[in-house]
Formats: structure tokens, sequence, C-alpha cells
């Protein structure tokens, strides 16, 4: 058996995508730093994505991918165990299978062991999972404990499935009662006080299309305003009078004066219903705000309403931003800010298939396509401008977890893509749209608008790191330039992203890390005449021996080559082949370079 000691998670505060559409789950843990992961067969190790918090990513057991193919490795069972640094009550734990088309390796049974002093172990649980017709709902499978046990370690098997291997997306353990609680993220605020139309959020004072009032006993404001503040969009639909908001987590759906709400498609009742006031949309305040996870408080002596609200920073790229291995600088991020922090990296995507995932750019349907009752359909798939998406989720079916769910001309389905890595840039070979449920058969027309996921996402802060993939813009499909027009593309296509953001003012421009001297310096000179002090030149620094004395590094012979070349040095990179991905050391500069920037720009606050 294969022992992690220290699970430094490679995505720790990645997303998973697919939360906003099932019910809300109970508090679970947070993965540690000083979890110890037990497994009991991997592939190359990849059990911490179980623990990632990104259903995008999957542990696959049971094979090891050896000279060149995968060849089988171990039988049923198939086990995941974590050791707590202290005992801990669990309530219960919640399996994700995988989110791709895929479901081999998906469990059937399983049965949940608890251990007392992390070496004797005592069966808790067991549990059968059904996933329906084809394997369709890929939904959290919650197995509740008949009590909560107080264990030191507990450990998950799988002990049938399809194919006879064992995958996990993500494996949560729910909290029981008097479990510890989590540290605290940093919060935003927004205020509104009854019958005036001025607002505040974090302190920058708005103007309201209506102000906030009460009608029988409920606090009603606009709609638009508290939503899209809180980073979720809105949107109309006339004919049925309905209100659909969404963010990241949740799916709210209302009807004007109707008192019946859906939240993530379970049925709710409103005490006030929605309702048209001197033409504006206004909703009661406190079921929008909890619906959508925030905390309201209510102060009577100045009639003002108070909605607190984590902050978000949004980090978006390619592998340098997803990190190799156990490493990322998002991660280190969210630690050094306190701020929840998404992980929106995609290894192998281009700059504008990152950019169309975001929202930046529409993804259209390059031509007609039926939508079958039931199943897949083969789609492909293009910008506004006819530009080519590049590989979109170019680590494979696993990665389109920062894509799906997709939305296009009503229908709700997931994306599978091949991606062909013979060519440079890599391009998407193949893709199909997989339907949640069935219904009745959908026409999609030529140039019919895609909607991601990703789009869902509004931080209060993004980071941008994009273009080692190539494709800089619609008229830049190979690789870019170190010219100032190529340059120039880049930075209107960043632009683009940071127009799509909820707060245009809070962003982060990420200079490219790799290569020698000059070989970035038109790209460097056009980031900074176009975003400023936004821009964040990473390179100079860790291209520099004073970068490695000021982080106790003392400089290889090898680093000193490196650093006669102007490349960063080899004790700040992955490897020493790998002159492209940055290590632990280097994606800690990294990190500690933004934050220091956000400081300054007064973005956070110093902790």
């Amino acid at each position: 058996m294969k022992k992690i000691l220290a699970l430094i998670l490679a995505i720790g505060v990645g997303l998973s995508m697919t939360t906003y559409i099932h019910a809300a789950l109970p508090k679970t843990y947070k993965a540690a730093s000083d979890w110890a992961i037990d497994f009991s067969s991997s592939v190359d190790g990849n059990a911490l994505k179980a623990f990632d918090e990104d259903s995008g990513t999957y542990w696959h057991s049971g094979y090891k991918y050896e000279n060149g193919q995968f060849t089988y490795k171990a039988p049923l069972p198939h086990s995941l165990t974590v050791t707590f640094p202290s005992p801990l009550p669990v309530a219960g734990t919640i399996y994700t299978p995988r989110q791709d088309a895929s479901y081999t390796g998906v469990a059937d049974t399983v049965v949940i062991y608890g251990s007392d002093d992390g070496k004797t172990f005592y069966k808790i649980k067991d549990d059968a999972y059904s996933y329906g017709s084809g394997y369709s709902n890929r939904s959290p499978k919650e197995t509740l404990f008949d009590k909560t046990v107080t264990v030191k370690a507990i450990k998950f098997e799988i002990t049938k499935s399809s194919g006879d291997f064992g995958t996990c997306a993500e494996l949560q353990f729910i909290k029981g009662e008097g479990a510890p609680e989590d540290s605290k993220m940093a919060k935003g605020l927004i205020s509104l006080t009854i019958d005036s139309k001025e607002a505040g959020i974090n302190g920058k004072n708005v103007v309201l299309a209506s102000p906030a009032t009460i009608k029988d006993g409920t606090t009603l404001v606009p709609l638009r305003f508290v939503s899209e503040s809180l980073g979720a969009t809105v949107s109309w639909e006339d004919s049925t009078k309905t209100v659909t908001i969404r963010d990241i987590k949740s799916l709210i759906e209302l009807e004007i004066g109707q008192k019946t709400v859906w939240v993530n498609n379970e049925a709710q009742s409103l005490s006030v219903p929605a309702q048209i006031i001197n033409n504006v949309t206004m909703v009661p305040i406190r079921f929008v705000s909890e619906a959508l996870g925030n905390d309201v408080e209510w102060e009577a002596e100045t009639k003002k309403v108070n909605i607190y609200y984590d902050l978000t920073i949004a980090c978006w790229g390619d592998s340098l931003t997803e990190g190799v291995g156990t490493i990322s600088y998002p991660t280190a991020i969210e630690t050094l800010t306190g701020i929840k922090t998404y992980n929106m990296g995609v290894g192998g995507e281009s700059a504008m298939s990152i950019a169309s995932r975001q929202g930046a750019y529409d993804v259209l349907a390059a031509e007609d396509v039926t939508i079958p009752a039931s199943g897949s359909a083969d789609i492909k798939l293009t910008t506004y401008g006819g530009g080519n998406l590049c590989a979109i989720g170019a680590g494979g079916g696993g990665y389109l977890g920062k894509w799906n769910p997709v939305f296009i001309d009503g229908v709700e389905g997931t994306l599978v893509t091949a991606i062909d890595t013979s060519v440079a840039p890599r391009i998407t070979a193949t893709c199909s749209f997989r339907r949640k449920t069935a219904g009745e058969p959908v026409e999609v027309k030529a140039g019919d608008k895609l909607v991601t996921s990703a789009s869902f996402l509004k931080a209060d802060i993004n980071v941008i790191y994009i273009g080692a993939n190539g494709v800089w813009s619609e008229d830049i499909q190979g690789y870019g330039n170190n010219t100032r027009e190529d340059a120039q593309k880049l930075a209107e296509t960043i632009k683009a992203m940071i127009k799509n953001t909820k707060n245009p003012e809070k962003y982060i421009v990420i200079g490219f890390t790799w290569g020698g001297k000059d070989r970035w310096s038109e790209v460097d000179k056009v980031f900074k005449e176009n975003f400023g002090d936004k821009f964040v030149d990473v390179k100079s620094y860790l291209a520099s021996e004073q970068a490695l004395t000021d982080h106790g590094i003392t400089p290889t012979e090898k680093d000193k080559a490196d650093l006669t070349t102007g490349m960063v040095p080899e004790s700040f990179r992955r490897t020493p082949e790998d002159t492209t991905h940055l290590g632990t050391a280097g994606y800690g500069v990294m990190a500690e370079m933004v934050y220091k920037r956000m400081i300054e720009l007064g973005f956070v606050k110093a902790k």
C-alpha cells in the first residue's frame, strides 16, 4: 500500500462545477494538509484527486500507465483511507462519481470502516448506489451513519463497481455533532436601507433603481442589484414572467406573483412572492440571499439590511494555473489571503478556450445539429468570430468539470471531448453533447449559443495567466510571437475577460514565466502599457539570484547556468527537464507576489 503522509492539495480550492444543480449538501470537512491519505491502488498516485474539491478530476484505481499502455494492477476491493491528526466526529460520507461519460469504476456498493487508533478498523456502514439509466445520474451519493462516530481514521472501500475498477471524483466526510468550526473566510458586505435608493457594497456607495421596501412584513429589494452584487447572473423569460438566478453553486427559478420557487430543482415557498414595483423586479431579500449561501442581518433601529457573503478570487489559466502534481499557486493565494479561491486552470487549453470558458467570448454551434430525445450528439463549436477554441478540456474528459454542465437552447448536458495532441497547438478532435435528462429532440442551429458553468463564476477578484498554449486571439490560430502586434491581441483577449467579471477594476494579470532573457520582452511591455500596476512581472524576480537568496535557497551550479540565460532557475521549476512549469517554491513565490500586489492595490488587507 502506498502512503501519502502529507496531503498538499493540487487544486485544493478547485471548483466542483456540478454542485449548483444539486440540492444543498450537508456541511463537510475540508481536506487539510495534515491528513494522511492511504490508497490500495491508483494511477500514478492520483488518489489525491478524490480530495481536491474539483469534481472534474478523479481517482482511478486498479491500473497503472506503464510502457505506453495501461496495465491491470489490482482486483476489487479498492479503498481510500484518511487518518486525521486528531479524532473527528463524522456523521457520514458523500461519494461523488466521475463526471465524464464513462461509467468504468463507478462504485455500486461500498463499505465504510472506522478506527479509533488509526490501526484497527471496524465496520460502520455499507451502502449501494443507483445511477439511473446509462449511469446518467452523477449526483453526489450520501451514506449517513446510524449515529455520529468519532474516529481517528476512516476507510471508504468500493466492493463492487463496473469493470472491477474503482473511481471517485470526490470523497467528503459529513460533520457530526461537536465538529470543530472551519476557519472563517473573509467576508464582503452589502448594505441597504428601507425606503432609500442609496446602498453600499464593501464601502462603495451605489444608487438603486428602486429602494428596498417592506411588504406584509417581508423586506423586498431590487433583484438584479442584489443578485449581481452577490456574483450571480440573472435572466428573464418574458413569456412566463420567470426569473432565473444562477451562480456557481445555486440555481433559483421564481415566477412573478407566485409563492412557489425552485432552488436547485427543489420546490420551496416564499412568504411574499416576487413582484414588479415601478418597473423593477423586487424579491424577498432574506430568501434570495440565503439561497445563494449568504447571511442576512437586520438592524431594527436604522432599518438597515446587511448581507454578508464570502469574498472570492478566481484564477483563470491553463496548466500553469492548474498546477502539477500537488502544487498550484491558487492554493497558496487562498492561504495567504484567507479568501476562497477558485482554481480555474485547465491543462493544455489555449487563451481563446480559457476566455470562452470564462464567458468573455460566446461559444457557438458551428453547424446545425439535432440533440436527440436522449443520449448524445456530435457537436462542433466555435467562437463568435469563427475562432478556434483549440483543445476544450485539453486534459481529456475528466478536465471538462470546469466546462460542464453546459446549456444550449434550453437543454442541459455535458461535453465529452477527445483531444488531438499530435499537432501544436493541440485541437479538439471530437466533441459531443450528452443531454442530462430525456425530452423532446431539439434542433440546434449554427450560431446558437452554448453556455458553460464556468461563466457563472463571478468572483470579487480575478487573476488571469493565459497564453502558454497559443491561440491568443481569433486572428492568431497558432502560437503567438513576441511582437507588439501579437501581444496587443492577447491583451485584448484578456481585456474581454476582465470586462466579463463582477468587478472589472479588481484584477491581476500575470506575465509569462518561461523562456530566456528577452523571450517575451514585447509581451511584457504591452502588458505593462495595458494593465499598469495590475500586471505582475513574476519572471523578472524569479529569474534572479536575489529571489533564491530571499527564500533561503543556495543556488546550484545549474541554477547559476539558468540565470545567465535569463531563465527561471531549476530550483524554482517542477523538474530540471520541465522549463515551463514551476515547482513548490516557484509557485509559492508567484502567490506571494500576487498577494503583495493585491494589498498594494487595496484589493485585500494584509493578514
